[in-house]
């Protein structure tokens, strides 16, 4: 029998997100045959320890684009409620991960155009934690490799780097501005990237990771190698 699969999110107050959260995980079960949970580390319930709780050899896998606080401290805290559990890297600068980002970016329109300067902006929720900075600058690097523009990494929550600025200023220099998106779920942080790239004068804006098969490959890459 396989081990258990045990997926581990941030959480989220909005129902579209939990839902999205909630297909990710089954789909990710589904593609590697192994009876799945989903638990949450913040804001939302079912608690990830609680999910853990009494569980025989799980795998766990971190729904996180990069490894900040919650996977370095409360995933592992809420793993360690599981007997014999192993827990897997979180998303990271994956190939799979860019492949999913540009396209979602072509889902929304986004063609190659050489008659005009066209950006992208490689858009993340933000962290204080210069290693997770440097995760989504290593997508952002990847997402150029694919799309041969201009692009860089933009934050929804920080400055700088802050995503609506960004905006402003390239659509000010001239350039055909799009928003690549490494949220992994609808909330409140896409409804503030959503409205702040088109505010600003994007031309395309992005939408979250979701169900993309290429996240869901991931997600059983991570399980498959544990």
């Amino acid at each position: 029998m396989n081990r258990p699969l045990i997926v581990v999110a941030h959480g989220t107050a909005d129902e579209r997100g939990i839902s999205t959260l909630e297909d990710i995980a089954r789909l990710a079960g589904e593609q590697v045959g192994a009876a799945t949970s989903l638990g949450y580390v913040d804001v939302c319930g079912p608690e990830a320890a609680d999910v853990l709780a009494g569980a025989v050899a799980p795998v766990v896998v971190p729904l996180f684009l990069g490894g900040g606080y919650h996977v370095q401290e409360d995933v592992p805290e809420a793993a360690a409620k599981a007997a014999d559990a192993t827990v897997t890297s979180h998303l990271g600068v994956d190939d799979l991960v860019a492949d999913a980002a540009v396209s979602r970016l072509r889902e929304a329109g986004w063609v190659p155009d050489a008659t005009v300067r066209q950006y992208v902006l490689v858009a993340a929720a933000g962290s204080r934690r210069a290693s997770v900075r440097a995760e989504v600058e290593g997508l952002a690097a990847l997402v150029a490799q694919r799309t041969n523009v201009e692009t860089s990494a933009v934050y929804v929550t920080s400055a700088p780097d802050g995503l609506a600025a960004r905006v402003a200023a390239l659509v000010a220099e001239g350039a055909q501005v799009a928003v690549a998106n490494l949220l992994i779920a609808p909330g409140w942080f896409n409804d503030k990237l959503v409205r702040e790239a088109r505010e600003n004068g994007s031309s395309v804006v992005a939408d979250p990771l979701g169900t993309h098969p290429s996240l869901i490959e991931l997600l059983a890459q991570r399980y498959r190698g544990a």
